[in-house]
């Protein structure tokens, strides 16, 4: 089984397998009536939905706006795609054009995709998905059907909590891992409402042969590895900074304290250059560690030590 990603091997089929709130359930499960705009944290199930919604489509296109953001994507494959319609049983079938992490589209891309959405509405449905809903334009916002999968209340947080719980319960069992439900709830607030992270956690425990779920454990398989080559080889500013948004802006604590952990050892393993560094290093990781406590934004106590430990290490 440890061959196979469990972000995959678990991943939902079907709308009904997903973990959803019942507003955004009830949402989905009107289909492609209109355009729909998935947002939400990361990890929380917005790829996954839009994957599954997609099949009702005919042939859909799909396209990361990660990768290809610019007017040209529009142009070339948006376009092209839409102005070819399909038939079946002579009518014309409704397709699907995906755009994931739309985000990240350009200002003359998002002018162009408007005129399209208008032009195409007839045949072709968009599902598009994004972790920032404030940086979609106003105007397309409002040719799709914003819907918000992460909780907007108390009530909806508890319905996700459980959920989350009783899908971990499944896989767990399924691995033979046991868990106590004190240490399970423990489990889920370290990252919710990233799900997918927590799938992520439950594979390296069953990886390094974990058989009971632990506190000790939970700490043993947080991997800042990705996040250690970020503070020790800097490159492109906005892509470090997309891929931290991505992996660690739900759990900035956890960093920070496995940070401390790890990056002094890590540092007389793989840099033994630098190991004259690690008191500035200490020193930073002790600061950064008190502010998160009463910080209102705990990411951005991360980035700054992220930030300044980049300064130490390759100075």
């Amino acid at each position: 089984m440890q061959q196979q990603l469990f972000t995959e091997l678990f991943r939902p089929k079907t709308l009904e397998q997903t973990i959803l709130v019942p507003r955004v359930m009830n949402e989905l499960k009107k289909g492609l009536v209109d355009n729909i705009l998935l947002y939400g944290s990361p990890g929380i199930g917005k790829t996954c939905c839009t994957r599954i919604l997609a099949k009702t489509g005919t042939d859909p296109l799909f396209i990361n706006a990660s990768l290809d953001n610019g007017i040209g994507i529009i142009r070339d494959k948006v376009i092209s795609y839409g102005t070819h319609t399909t038939l079946f049983g002579g009518e014309e079938q409704m397709k699907v054009i995906v755009l994931e992490e739309c985000d990240n589209l350009t200002n003359d891309a998002w002018d162009s995709l408007r005129a399209t959405i208008e032009q195409f509405h007839s045949h072709v449905r968009f599902i598009a998905n994004c972790n920032y809903i404030e940086k979609i334009p106003d105007p397309i916002k409002s040719r799709f059907n914003c819907v918000c999968l992460d909780p907007i209340n108390n009530e909806e947080e508890t319905y996700l909590k459980n959920a989350y719980i009783v899908r971990l319960k499944q896989i767990l069992n399924a691995i033979h891992i046991s868990y106590t439900d004190e240490i399970l709830l423990q489990f889920v607030n370290s990252s919710f409402p990233d799900f997918r992270t927590l799938t992520k956690k439950v594979q390296q425990m069953y990886t390094k042969g974990e058989t009971t779920m632990t506190a000790e454990a939970l700490g043993a398989v947080f991997d800042c590895a990705d996040l250690f080559n970020i503070i020790l080889t800097p490159s492109n500013t906005w892509d470090n900074y997309k891929k931290m948004v991505g992996e660690w802006s739900t759990r900035a604590s956890e960093a920070i304290l496995q940070i401390g952990k790890q990056f002094p050892d890590y540092i007389m393993n793989v840099c033994p250059d630098k190991v004259a560094k690690i008191p500035m290093i200490m020193i930073a990781i002790g600061e950064a560690s008190v502010q998160v406590n009463t910080s209102i934004d705990k990411f951005i106590t991360l980035l700054a030590l992220v930030y300044k430990l980049q300064q130490i290490c390759n100075s």
